[in-house]
């Protein structure tokens, strides 16, 4: 067997592993990740060991992987974009693989992703924890990518934390919550008796099941029990209002209803942001009780820097 080899864009940071350099001295470039039949190198470009914040919004190519014990092309390329998915979540960044090489043939897809990292669930200083990540979760998310629909929420997810006005954040992070309790239903529902109709709608016993009830069967079938009445009860109207007139103007009727009566104007930003938040918080927790992960992590709400990592 030999081994296949690849690029990864915008995969920031130093690795966990020293490579002593030819000429004297050494960095911290490396990474090295065992998952079943394989070991995984990801070597860091030096354009790459630098500030997330210098990179932010940019695409960029930061790393070459070569993956082991490969028979065939398309189990290599499949090895790798795999990886280059667990990465996007960890890093909340879109990192995107390309330039593929195995026995002589290769394909150098054109490719886009950028430099994220605003509040990663892994401190980017410590990228062990990286590396634990993606041991942990290779076997549930191989598992469950295609029925729960895993590439894409990771692909939505890192995209509403990219810029943007503040009321496209709230409906990307939002649709990310629609597609975990649609795949939910799809993949699970049946053992409730929820079925996908000729509509498109989910219902049980005939009658329509609603996005509420799907996405806490989906919560809790990850042990979890959601956000609170009050942040719950927040989520669901600014989801209504988004969908059904796509701004919240500060001044206006649905603000004083979705946040509260006597909410100031300028106080509406804000309001939207602890939303954006909770939600953020939902997703992350969910993925990584989903994909079994064990170890510290930091919800959204408090990014690295501002508080101690909660254990999962």
């Amino acid at each position: 067997m030999i081994n296949f080899t690849a690029e990864l864009a915008n995969l920031v940071g130093w690795g966990p592993l020293r490579t002593d350099l030819p000429g004297g001295g050494w960095r911290f470039d490396r990474f090295e990740i065992n998952v079943p039949k394989h070991k995984i190198e990801i070597v860091q470009r030096e354009s790459a060991l630098r500030s997330r914040s210098d990179l932010r919004g940019t695409l960029i190519a930061t790393s070459r992987v070569t993956v082991t014990n490969v028979a065939q092309y398309g189990e290599g390329e499949s090895i790798v974009t795999d990886l280059s998915f667990l990465l996007s979540f960890a890093q909340s960044s879109l990192i995107v693989p390309f330039n593929f090489r195995f026995q002589g043939e290769g394909h150098s897809y054109s490719t886009s992703g950028f430099v994220g990292a605003w509040r990663p669930p892994f401190d980017c200083s410590l990228n062990a924890e990286l590396t634990n990540f993606v041991q942990r979760a290779w076997e549930p998310f191989r598992r469950l990518k295609d029925t729960r629909s895993l590439p894409s929420l990771i692909h939505l997810i890192a995209h509403a934390d990219n810029g943007n006005l503040i009321e496209l954040k709230l409906l990307q992070v939002i649709v990310c919550l629609e597609n975990v309790k649609a795949y939910w239903a799809l993949s699970e529902g049946g053992k409730y008796g929820i079925q996908e109709n000729s509509q498109g709608e989910f219902v049980q016993g005939g009658r329509r099941v609603g996005f509420e009830r799907l996405l806490f069967h989906a919560l809790r079938d990850a042990g979890m029990q959601g956000p609170n009445h009050a942040k719950w009860s927040r989520i669901k109207k600014v989801r209504n209002a988004i969908i059904h007139r796509g701004v919240i103007p500060p001044t206006s009727k649905s603000a004083q209803d979705v946040f509260g009566a006597g909410t100031s104007p300028d106080a509406v930003y804000g309001k939207m942001l602890e939303v954006i938040e909770d939600c953020h918080d939902v997703l992350r927790e969910f993925l990584l009780r989903l994909l079994a992960y064990k170890g510290p992590f930091h919800p959204y709400s408090v990014p690295s820097g501002r508080g101690r990592p909660s254990q999962m």
